[in-house]
C-alpha cells in the first residue's frame, strides 16, 4: 500500500476553479490502445488540511527490478480458473484457464500443479487472457486468466516454473515450450526444456526440476517485444511418435530476480529453440473426431 497526498487545487480548471458541487472520483483506465487495463485498491480516503507525509522518492531512474515485482501465473488451483477483475458480476468468472488439449488442476499438499496431457496433434498449457469483454462490458476486461490479461513478458526477465514430464524423447522429440501473443496471431520460439534452463540439465518423470528461462529467449523477430501474451503452451512432438509428453507445472511465475538451477555436466546445446510456433498448434493438417 502507498500512501498519496494530492494538493486538491491541483484538480482545478480554469473552467471550474472552486471544485463546488463533486459528484463522482474516478481512477482512470488507458483506454482502448492497451491491452491491459489498470486495477486500483483504495482505502483510508478522506479530505483534510493536516496531509500525512509521504515517504521521499529518488530522482535516480528506477532499475528493472525495483520496478517489477515476481508475478505469479500459476500457484494453486484457484489460479486455474477466471477471477474478476472489477465489481461487476460475470458469467465467465470461474472459466477455465486452459489452452489446448486435456488439461486439469491437482490439488497437492506439496504444491498444486497444473497436469497437462498433449497428444500427437496438439500442445496443451495455460491461458492468460480476458475471459469476458465485449460491449456488453463496456470493452473492460470483467473477468481474467493469470493476475492480469495479455501481459508483456518483456517487462520481466524470466519465466521459471518447476516441472516434471513422461514421455519417450530424443533429440528431436523433447519437452519444450512456447507462448503465443492474442493479436496479431503470433508464435514465439520454442524453448526445449533442457541444459542451463533446468536443474540437471534435463526433466525427469518422478522429481520436480526447477525451470528459469530468459524471457528473450522466445522473443522473434516478428515478435521482438513479447507483448499481450494469450497462450502458453507445453509441447507435444507430433504425430510421428506413438508417446506424447504429459507436463505437471507448478510454481508458475515471471521474475526479475530468478531462483538458481542446479549445474550439469553436458555441454549446452547451441540453440535453445527447435521451430517457430504454428499459430493454431496443431501439428497435423488433419485431426482426429
Amino acid at each position: 500500500w502507498r500512501r498519496v497526498v494530492i494538493p486538491v487545487a491541483e484538480f482545478a480548471t480554469e473552467e471550474w476553479p472552486n471544485l463546488d458541487g463533486v459528484k463522482d472520483m474516478y481512477f482512470r483506465t488507458c483506454g482502448t490502445a492497451y491491452s491491459v487495463s489498470p486495477r486500483y485498491h483504495v482505502r483510508d480516503l478522506y479530505l483534510t488540511d493536516d496531509p500525512p507525509s509521504v515517504e521521499a522518492h529518488s530522482t535516480e531512474p528506477p532499475t528493472q527490478a525495483s520496478l517489477n515485482a515476481d508475478t505469479y501465473i500459476y500457484q494453486t488451483v484457484n489460479d486455474g480458473y477466471a477471477q474478476l477483475t472489477t465489481s461487476n458480476e460475470s458469467e465467465k468468472e470461474g472459466t477455465p484457464c486452459t489452452a489446448g488439449r486435456t488439461v486439469n488442476y491437482i490439488v497437492d499438499a506439496s504444491g498444486d500443479y497444473i497436469d497437462i496431457k498433449t497428444d500427437k496433434w496438439a500442445s496443451g498449457g495455460y491461458r492468460m487472457d480476458c475471459m469476458d469483454k465485449g460491449s456488453h462490458t463496456g470493452w473492460q476486461c470483467w473477468a481474467s486468466c493469470s493476475p492480469f490479461a495479455n501481459p508483456d513478458f518483456m517487462d520481466w526477465g524470466y519465466l521459471t516454473f518447476e516441472v516434471r514430464v513422461s514421455g519417450v524423447f530424443d533429440d528431436v522429440c523433447k519437452p519444450s515450450i512456447s507462448i503465443t501473443k492474442r493479436w496479431p496471431s503470433y508464435g514465439s520460439n520454442v524453448v526445449a526444456l533442457e541444459g542451463d534452463y533446468i536443474d540437471g540439465g534435463t526433466t525427469s518423470d518422478t522429481d520436480w526440476r526447477r525451470v528459469v528461462i530468459p524471457v528473450a529467449e522466445f522473443a522473434t523477430e516478428e515478435w521482438p517485444n513479447l507483448d499481450g501474451v494469450k497462450d502458453m503452451y507445453f509441447r507435444t512432438c507430433g504425430t510421428a511418435y506413438s508417446v506424447s509428453p504429459r507436463y505437471h507445472v507448478r510454481d508458475l511465475y515471471l521474475t526479475d530476480d530468478p531462483p538458481s538451477v542446479e549445474s550439469y555436466s553436458a555441454a549446452p546445446s547451441e540453440s535453445p529453440t527447435l521451430a517457430p510456433l504454428m499459430d493454431d498448434i496443431l501439428l497435423a493438417t488433419h485431426r482426429k473426431i
